[in-house]
């Protein structure tokens, strides 16, 4: 590799020589050597020099850059990694490093189309981590750095008070943080495999213990709260558009299969086999969770039901018809309302009145901040396969989670009642006036300051 200032002559005889520097170097398969411009200042030229000869080296050997040439190539202007990169001189994905942010994450949120995940999905994942990165003010992948991302994150999560006190705004959670930081280093991590950048230097940004801050603690459905919801709905009136026999049936096949609202949503009359000994509901791949096909069973007595309730519809046409997210909560909280007024009518004292007034039963957030969402019926799912006797490994099957601790821990409350009936299932101790055997006691006797011996 050769650094040179580039001389030239006129036609009038005049020679000149150029201000900016260049280097002139070969690539094996090429007749004519490859030149290109640098800088006017001659130390920043050799600087560039050694990157460059470096960038061939790894290039040549088919190796990866390492975070210093990455940061380097994203510093320099474009047209000089656009014309390593056109000559052969270093691999095309390289020159990326060069672009901005903004333009990698668009490039993220289409890779994550191209595999298969939903629009949603693909925007929700981009936005965190634009909004992380972006609010940092990084621009290219040089500039990234974990402490700024750490202290981004906590600024979100503080909240804001104003001069009474009052809160302004309530940080974000925990949890939304914790979502937000996995964004950026998903984002980074297809950055590496692309051969985008070199490392990912949020690798080690830890997640923070959502214990320490839940927002949005559900809790499962007693079986009493349930069947006063379905049987409430069932004879209530239309909300929403959808009639209360309609909702009702939703509500407990959510209850009875744990499937997710935009998993309800995606059912068709064909989802459903409910001849047999072995009725199922399936759901496609493109709306599971799990990105696959998902068969799941259901008891004779909903097959049943549902064989009536979709009798008069046609293969293609949707099981449930369901509203948006934020109509669904409101068709929900209103159903739940009117299940627990029905509930506290039907007291017959006032003293009885008073009392289930003053119970969370149906409430929609108790006391301890636990709610019974749309979501809530997942988990009473979950819960009372658990409390009914189920394997927790087949729980994990029919919840279909990646491990078994998602199920245990997030998902199988304990309902009220459960410990006393599980502390009922221990043996009596209580041995009254029963005589402990004297052929059990073994006396012992002591000699000297010896040790103790058995008595003979």
């Amino acid at each position: 590799m050769r650094l040179f200032q580039p001389t030239w002559r006129d036609r009038d005889g005049t020679d000149y020589t150029s201000q900016r520097w260049s280097i002139e170097f070969r690539l094996g398969g090429r007749r004519r050597a490859c030149r290109l411009g640098l800088f006017k200042d001659k130390r920043a030229s050799e600087e560039a020099a050694r990157r460059i000869e470096r960038l061939l080296e790894v290039h040549q050997a088919g190796g990866v850059i390492d975070a210093d040439l990455a940061a380097w190539l994203g510093q320099v202007p474009a047209r000089i990694s656009t014309y390593l990169a056109s000559v052969g001189a270093i691999d095309a994905k390289w020159v990326s490093v060069a672009r901005t942010l903004d333009e990698h994450l668009g490039d993220f949120k289409a890779a994550l189309l191209a595999r298969g995940n939903t629009a949603a999905w693909a925007n929700l994942v981009e936005a965190r981590a634009r909004r992380v990165l972006l609010g940092c003010g990084f621009r290219r992948w040089s500039d990234i750095a974990p402490s700024r991302v750490e202290r981004f994150l906590a600024d979100l999560r503080a909240e804001t008070r104003l001069p009474d006190g009052t809160v302004a705004r309530a940080g974000m959670s925990v949890q939304t943080s914790n979502f937000h930081a996995a964004a950026c280093k998903q984002f980074l991590r297809w950055a590496v495999e692309d051969g985008r950048v070199a490392a990912n230097p949020l690798a080690h940004l830890r997640a923070l213990n959502v214990r320490t801050d839940r927002r949005h603690d559900r809790r499962a459905l007693t079986v009493d709260e349930l069947r006063w919801l379905l049987a409430q709905t069932r004879s209530g009136p239309v909300r929403q558009h959808i009639h209360g026999e309609v909702r009702a049936m939703l509500y407990r096949v959510a209850a009875e299969t744990g499937l997710r609202a935009s998993e309800l949503r995606s059912l068709t009359r064909a989802s459903f086999r409910l001849d047999g000994p072995e009725p199922s509901v399936t759901v496609a791949a493109g709306y599971s969770k799990r990105r696959r096909e998902d068969q799941l069973p259901l008891r004779p007595a909903t097959a049943l039901a549902l064989a009536a309730f979709l009798a008069t519809k046609a293969p293609a046409a949707r099981a449930f018809v369901m509203p948006g997210p934020t109509n669904v909560v409101k068709m929900w909280k209103a159903d739940l309302l009117a299940a627990r007024q029905a509930w506290i009518d039907a007291a017959t004292t006032d003293a009885e009145r008073s009392r289930r007034q003053q119970s969370d039963f149906l409430v929609y957030r108790n006391d301890a901040g636990k709610v019974i969402d749309f979501h809530a019926l997942r988990h009473t799912f979950i819960t009372n396969l658990i409390q009914g006797g189920a394997n927790p490994r087949t729980a994990q099957t029919l919840a279909r989670h990646s491990t078994i601790t998602l199920t245990m821990d997030r998902y199988a409350h304990t309902l009220r009642g459960a410990e006393a009936a599980a502390l009922a299932l221990l043996p009596d101790l209580e041995v009254a006036n029963t005589a402990v055997p004297a052929t059990q006691v073994v006396p012992t006797t002591r000699t000297g300051n010896g040790p103790a011996s058995l008595a003979g």
